[in-house]
């Protein structure tokens, strides 16, 4: 069975993920961060989308799978619109790999 429908709706959502880490949210830390603390978010919020990304090739991927990556750094994870959740969910759903 073919990955198509869930790399896209992977491939958006760590398209908008990576767009929205050029400055953390005001959620992600309770102070004003350095400028490595920054630098160190953001090369996690990278590495969780590039896990996200080779999980949407991976035949034998779940849905699980993607909220395990996704809750990986807690509330440090940028937010994103339920859309593009929803999106991932309905396309494992769909291939029947909940």
């Amino acid at each position: 069975m073919t990955n198509e429908p869930i790399a896209a709706a992977i491939a958006t959502f760590t398209q908008y993920v990576r767009q929205h880490t050029i400055s953390p949210a005001s959620d992600v830390f309770d102070r004003e961060p350095t400028s490595e603390e920054v630098d160190a978010w953001r090369s996690a919020v990278k590495s969780v989308c590039d896990e996200m990304d080779a999980l949407a090739q991976d035949p034998d991927s779940r849905l699980s799978d993607f909220e395990t990556l996704r809750h990986k750094m807690g509330s440090k994870f940028p937010a994103t619109p339920s859309h593009l959740l929803d999106a991932v969910g309905d396309a494992f759903l769909s291939a029947g790999r909940v």
